[in-house]
């Protein structure tokens, strides 16, 4: 995927722009760009794959009820052809940061018990809202810390305004799911991101505190 590109844009006002994306962050099927001229992301898959996960998020955010309050205001879907590529593109709100980048960062100084509550308080935010999906009648998936994220204003990170920004994998549950089998999954993926700092790029080499991160992450 391009590391940059140019995107002309016309609105249903028939207003039109011409913005400058570029590349934002990378996952297992989609590439996110955004853009600073607008709090905009767009998360960029190729056709060619046997799943379209825009097409599927763009749905599930009207049909799936209880899941539109917990992920960013989404505004549209669009596919087209980029070179020689077929692609579609789902837009959506910028949260202001993940529970990746709040850890990334606090993780670079000491962990004072300011900065060791701020990532507990996070990560009782992000089961919480698991378990009332779970509650909902949904089986979550996917709920790791690149996916949870929040709104509140990234220069002092405080873990609030949860979002989840990749809910293609969430489902409908089957009825004889128990509330426990729901939860299952995705609690032990959102859990095995605290296992090993440097697997999800938390720590780099030579950190002074990595050590006693790593500790209070265990």
């Amino acid at each position: 995927m391009p590391e940059t590109f140019t995107a002309r844009i016309t609105y249903s006002t028939d207003q039109k722009s011409t913005l400058a994306f570029t590349h934002l962050n990378s996952g297992c099927h989609r590439v996110a760009y955004t853009t600073t001229e607008l709090p905009w992301v767009f998360k960029m898959q190729c056709l060619d794959a046997p799943k379209n996960h825009n097409l599927e998020e763009w749905n599930k955010s009207f049909t799936m009820g209880i899941i539109s309050t917990y992920i960013p205001v989404t505004y549209g879907y669009i596919e087209t052809r980029i070179s020689n590529m077929e692609v579609s593109f789902l837009v959506l709100e910028r949260a202001a940061y993940t529970f990746k980048d709040c850890i990334k960062r606090l993780g670079k100084e000491e962990p004072t018990p300011l900065r060791m509550a701020i990532v507990t308080g996070g990560a009782t935010t992000g089961v919480e809202n698991l378990v009332k999906l779970a509650h909902a009648g949904l089986k979550p998936y996917d709920w790791h810390i690149g996916n949870v994220a929040f709104e509140d204003d990234d220069t002092e990170p405080k873990c609030k305004g949860f979002k989840l920004i990749d809910w293609s994998g969430n489902h409908t549950a089957t009825a004889p799911l128990s509330l426990r089998e729901r939860m299952h999954k995705a609690l032990m993926q959102f859990s095995d991101c605290f296992k090993d700092l440097k697997k999800w790029g938390l720590v780099t080499p030579g950190q002074i505190h990595a050590h006693t991160w790593h500790i209070f992450m265990k």
